[in-house]
């Protein structure tokens, strides 16, 4: 939901401020083996501007999320704890997104902290309700036993499209 449209009163410089939340179900067999819970929720606050005052426009956003999530939700769910999160995209094309990403790792209680994710990609907006997207991710070691869990890292491919 957003709270506070861009360049709220007349300006050029206030970003737009949202709020949204999530629900996620696991199924994986991981959850039962760990204890965790296979439903969770998320909570957060983001402020996005897309900046057009340089040769490229520039969409940065940053924010704070409250999480109950284990390894991003692909594990499971446990207590809920708070990371900050951020999104750096370059325009280069008016359907056209490169940029990098970075989540800290949300501490989900009992010992069990999720490593930092970063990754790098770029997205292509073929039409209004379909992205294709190719990145480079990192979600941490997944060699850590039960500290600062993670699946890895390694190229992703996704395709999104909106009803």
């Amino acid at each position: 939901m957003n709270l506070l449209a861009e360049n709220a009163f007349d300006t050029v410089w206030v970003p737009a401020i949202s709020v949204g939340a999530n629900y996620s179900h696991s199924s994986a067999y991981t959850a039962d083996l760990l204890g965790l819970d296979h439903d969770g929720t998320s909570v957060y606050l983001v402020a996005t501007k897309l900046i057009t005052q340089l040769p490229l426009p520039l969409l940065v956003s940053a924010g704070v999320v409250r999480s109950d999530e284990v390894v991003y939700g692909a594990v499971g769910h446990n207590d809920h704890g708070t990371a900050f999160f951020a999104n750096l995209d370059l325009l280069p094309a008016p359907n056209v997104a490169v940029g990098v990403e970075f989540r800290q790792g949300v501490d989900a209680g009992d010992g069990i902290e999720n490593s930092d994710y970063w990754d790098f990609h770029a997205a292509w907006f073929v039409t209004d309700k379909l992205t294709l997207v190719g990145a480079y991710a990192n979600t941490g070691d997944k060699d850590k036993g039960n500290k600062d869990l993670g699946v890895g890292d390694g190229f992703v491919l996704s395709a999104q499209y909106q009803f």
